[in-house]
């Protein structure tokens, strides 16, 4: 006779990753070989569905949703974090021939509804489905480390080393270019300015 008491059993990878199987489960029906080597399978559960296997190189939050959107350089992933409900709902992992770690920054909406990515050869908008990121359109503006949507959403800006373009964010139509005599590395908008940080 099997007495249990909710054994749980948790798993660190070396990528960072976590993850939990259930021994109530498992025990009472463990199945051997010959050699007493046990001969089942295990289900593990990822918490949080896996985090990023690096530094976090972007992040953004939205306002208008419980959502916050991570970028790791490193493993070339998004990953969409709901804050209320404590889990990572979504996560995309990139790869775009001939570049190595393609993806450098990424942006929310502020509805939540499509986010913004800098990758190595160009600037893509998706859509944020339930269980999937879908590719809307695309800027060809390559390196931009660094984006952001204004604070009611309207614009886009995307850096590209020393210059700030900004974008009409629902068409994409380019409204202007701005020069800045070092490369930007943050970008803030608030309802009436738009602040830079640069080296």
């Amino acid at each position: 006779m099997w007495i249990l008491f909710n054994l749980q059993v948790a798993v660190a990878y070396n990528n960072n990753d976590i993850c939990t199987f259930d021994l109530d489960s498992l025990l009472p029906s463990i199945q051997t070989d010959e050699n007493n080597q046990i001969q089942q399978e295990v289900e593990f559960s990822f918490i949080y569905n896996g985090f990023h296997s690096g530094s976090i190189s972007s992040m953004d939050i939205c306002t208008q949703r419980p959502i916050l959107v991570t970028a790791c350089q490193s493993d070339s992933s998004i990953r969409i974090w709901n804050y209320q409900a404590m889990r990572c709902e979504l996560a995309k992992k990139f790869s775009i021939r001939n570049h190595a770690n393609p993806l450098l920054s990424v942006a929310i909406h502020p509805n939540g509804y499509y986010l913004a990515a800098g990758f190595t050869d160009k600037v893509r908008i998706f859509y944020l489905m339930s269980n999937q990121l879908r590719i809307y359109r695309e800027i060809a503006l390559s390196l931009s480390n660094c984006i952001k949507f204004s604070y009611g959403g309207q614009i886009l800006a995307c850096t590209y080393q020393s210059d700030i373009h900004l974008f009409q964010s629902y068409t994409l139509e380019k409204l202007y270019t701005l020069k800045s005599p070092t490369p930007i590395t943050q970008m803030l908008f608030t309802k009436n300015v738009v602040y830079f940080e640069v080296y």
